[in-house]
């Protein structure tokens, strides 16, 4: 709970000394008659004295606005105006609550009231419907105001303007692997060892992020191979990425090439997350003041006030399907309610809302001859109404050698669940080949029939002889003789659950046929039961059946049954599979326990093999995996009669910055990391492995972007002599990002030291003492002749002492434990 500082002086002084107080209009101060009554000879309390216009309170408060949390922890400041508590809304604070632009441009506007921490404007100055309440038992902040003022917005997500872009430096993350194998072959052992390595090596620069990914394997070309080298950076006024190098194309509708350019393309992860996918609107009409409510399952998903006519709600998450149940209540008491049916479908957009990818620059494939052709994609999603999205797109060559159009309409059917159509038509035209024209009619559906079977995928694609996908003609350029024309392909996905037996079953369907191979499908069902009591209490149970037929003409058939048992006495887990395998008819049956050892889990394993025709075979195969604050160590073993290997791996990252080096936990995916610095090794992060290292830095990999996130700093098990200023870090992160955030240790001995002057006297009762190279923060406090509490010493540390209009420099020279219980501050 936040301590008003200026009352904690004041409870600190009456309880040192008695000391009684007198106010003066709108200033306090402080008597010291009394303590010199006592027999001080020397004291000053002017840091206790002040404006009470000026500075009322620091606290760490919660906001509410219109009851809805906006942040959980956040500092802000009262001052006293005609005796009221006001808040003071600095242009810091302003800027991180949910204000649209013009408010904020309106806010600006208005007369600021100047304090000790700066200008302080007034949100109710915005309108005479606006309120704020300050719940001081609960540390809330409840603001009332118009909807018009605010911005849609997530209790946790960044708008742009609060989001950090970092810091410039090096990274790498990368994936080491070193594998030694021995076999026999026909009474012959032969023996093969390996190193490998992958990963991303680049710099950021401001908001530039400069990428290259590479691959390493000795038993190859043993050189370093690259596949994508580029550069992106955020676009927040689209909510979009800019990328540009050695890129794979973005695209809804059109399958993804290789090429060198550049890709646009809107970003859903960039917005809140009731944004992101898709949402129907909630509409209706009100005839007075209202509040409309939206409940799914009796929870509330959205409340909102309402004026009277028409009203729109859009903002509804992403991940809501099924029907909702909207309650509607008047100013006069009168409720109604009535339902709408949400189904999710690809190519859906929310109403007015668009969604689109642009790719330019020359076609690049990686395992192809070059094909000397520069082109263009683009495809973008509409938000037509509530419950219609329109979509297309097109791919155009500079050499008019290939083109493709695509358009289609995605549609809510509500009850009936969602629906989404689309046609695709090419043209191939290589001078080496006849001009070919065909189409491509694709046709997808979703539905959720109840709370417990959904239709989670069903789609059909049919094209023509003559249609050609962008990654044909690639083929066609350069001769390969691999392409394959698809001519339909039906997929289904469905899931349907039974809670009441804790049991669920999963079924899905691929079928393909082709224009020149042969067909191929792929079938897969499977059933997972929870066990709920009894001795095996919480064990899983799955029992899977698939068939996959492959182009080649083959079919495998599989049965699976697979058993994990938790030992949650011992730590430990116990799993037990048998998978029968048809036409070779091999059976199989393994047995692996695994636990927690030295911080890492282990596990050992024992299968036995048996194919038709062939006698049985055992295996034998261990693994150890630790989380280090350094990155991921991996280690198995593999034994047979006739072969045996043993593989370790290690997966981390290392970032270099005008700041120190860090080394951590494996970065993926153009991800971002928080460099925290402390000053000092084996501070660690709570509730996780992250430490600092030799150069006090500590590394957290794959922190979330546009949402804010907290790290606590372990002040229970910090080394000895360090002390954290700050032990609470907040990121708020873009998209690949170097954050950079110090804590403010101190590092050094304790000392209850007395302060004299240079002719001997004590600085007076009251004086406040700063650490001049902490950002003058204030540490302490001279007590009765010259007796104070010192932390942080060390041959670096320098401190200021001061009262009234007068200071002193005190320096340590010596850190033994005579030298530091008496100092001399010099005057200045």
């Amino acid at each position: 709970m936040a301590v008003d500082k200026l009352l904690y002086k004041k409870v600190l002084v009456v309880a040192l000394g008695g000391v009684l107080s007198s106010a003066v209009a709108s200033t306090y101060t402080f008597d010291s008659a009394l303590l010199e009554s006592l027999g001080m000879d020397s004291v000053d309390l002017t840091a206790f004295s002040g404006e009470n216009e000026q500075f009322s309170g620091e606290y760490l408060v919660t906001f509410n606005i219109n009851n809805t949390t906006v942040d959980y922890s956040k500092t802000v400041f009262f001052y006293m105006q005609d005796d009221q508590n006001i808040l003071c809304v600095t242009k810091e604070l302003a800027s991180e609550l949910p204000l649209k632009d013009e408010a904020l441009t309106l806010l600006y506007k208005t007369e600021a009231h100047e304090t000790d921490v700066g200008l302080c404007y007034s949100l109710e100055s915005l309108d005479s419907a606006v309120a704020i309440d300050f719940d001081s038992s609960a540390q809330i902040v409840n603001i009332t105001m118009p909807q018009m003022f605010l911005e849609n917005y997530d209790s946790s997500w960044l708008m742009p303007r609060n989001r950090d872009y970092g810091i410039a430096g090096i990274i790498m993350d990368y994936s080491l692997l070193g594998t030694f194998s021995r076999s026999k072959n026909g009474g012959k052992t032969q023996s093969f060892d390996a190193l490998r390595s992958y990963g991303v090596v680049g710099f950021n620069i401001d908001r530039l992020r400069f990428r290259a990914k590479y691959e390493y394997d000795s038993k190859g070309k043993k050189k370093i191979e690259w596949d994508e080298r580029y550069v992106f950076m955020d676009v927040a006024s689209l909510n979009a990425k800019l990328y540009a190098g050695e890129l794979y194309s973005r695209s809804n509708v059109f399958d993804s090439v290789r090429f060198k350019g550049v890709s646009l393309f809107s970003d859903e992860s960039m917005m809140p997350s009731y944004l992101q996918g898709y949402s129907p609107q909630i509409t209706g009409t009100v005839s007075s003041n209202a509040i409309v409510t939206i409940k799914q399952n009796g929870s509330i998903i959205r409340s909102e006030q309402v004026t009277p006519g028409p009203f729109a709600i859009s903002d509804l998450p992403s991940y809501i399907t099924g029907t909702v149940d909207v309650e509607i209540e008047e100013n006069n008491g009168q409720k109604y309610t009535y339902q709408v049916d949400i189904a999710r479908v690809p190519f859906l957009t929310r109403k007015n809302d668009i969604r689109y990818n642009v790719n330019i620059g020359k076609l690049s494939p990686k395992y192809r001859k070059e094909v000397n052709s520069n082109f263009v994609s683009f495809d973008t999603s509409y938000g037509l109404t509530n419950n219609v999205s329109v979509y297309g797109g097109a791919i155009l060559t500079s050499n008019s050698e290939y083109k493709s159009y695509n358009l289609g309409v995605g549609m809510n059917l509500e009850q009936f669940g969602a629906v989404s159509f689309d046609v695709t038509s090419s043209e191939t035209a290589l001078p080496s080949h006849k001009t070919l024209k065909g189409h491509s009619y694709r046709v997808n559906y979703a539905k959720r029939f109840s709370s417990s079977l959904m239709l989670n995928l069903a789609g059909y694609r049919f094209s023509s002889r003559d249609f050609r996908s962008l990654n044909n003609y690639i083929d066609m350029k350069s001769n390969s003789r691999n392409t394959s024309l698809e001519k339909n392909r039906f997929t289904l996905s469905m899931t349907q659950s039974f809670p009441s037996i804790a049991t669920s079953v999963t079924a899905s369907i691929t079928k393909g046929s082709y224009w020149n191979q042969k067909n191929m499908s792929s079938y897969n069902i499977s059933a997972n039961k929870i066990v709920k009591d009894g001795w095996f209490e919480n064990t899983n149970i799955n029992l899977s059946f698939s068939r996959h037929s492959t182009q080649n003409g083959k079919n495998n058939n599989q049965v699976g049954l697979y058993v994990n048992i938790p030992l949650e006495k011992y730590d430990g887990t116990v799993t037990y599979s048998s998978q029968f395998s048809n036409p070779d008819r091999s059976l199989s049956n393994q047995a692996t326990y695994s636990t927690y050892l030295w911080d890492g889990r282990a596990s050992i394993t024992a299968e036995n093999r048996k194919n038709k025709g062939e006698s049985s075979e055992n295996r034998f195969s261990t693994s150890y995996n630790l989380e280090t604050s350094r990155g991921t160590l991996r280690t198995s073993t593999d034994y047979t009669s006739d072969y045996q290997s043993a593989t370790v791996g290690f997966d981390g990252s290392i970032t270099l910055t005008q700041h120190g080096i860090a080394t951590h936990p494996k970065v993926y995916d153009d991800g971002s990391r928080l460099l925290i610095d402390t000053g000092v090794s084996g501070v660690r992060i709570r509730s996780s492995t992250a430490s600092s290292n030799l150069f006090g830095m500590i590394g957290i990999s794959n922190i979330p972007n546009y949402y804010e996130s907290s790290y606590s700093i372990d002040n229970d098990n910090l080394p000895d002599n360090v002390e954290i200023e700050n032990s609470v870090v907040k990121s708020a992160s873009t998209d690949g990002a170097i954050l950079y955030k110090a804590t403010g240790a101190v590092s050094g001995e304790k000392s209850i030291s007395t302060i004299t002057l240079d002719d001997g006297s004590y600085p007076p009762f009251g004086a406040v003492v700063y650490r001049e190279n902490g950002h003058d923060r204030e540490v302490g406090m001279i007590a009765e002749n010259g007796l104070t509490y010192l932390s942080g010493l060390n041959s670096t540390s320098k401190f200021i002492v001061k009262w009234s209009d007068q200071e002193c420099s005190l320096k340590i020279d010596s850190l033994d434990t005579e030298s530091l219980r008496n100092l001399q501050c010099r005057m200045e």
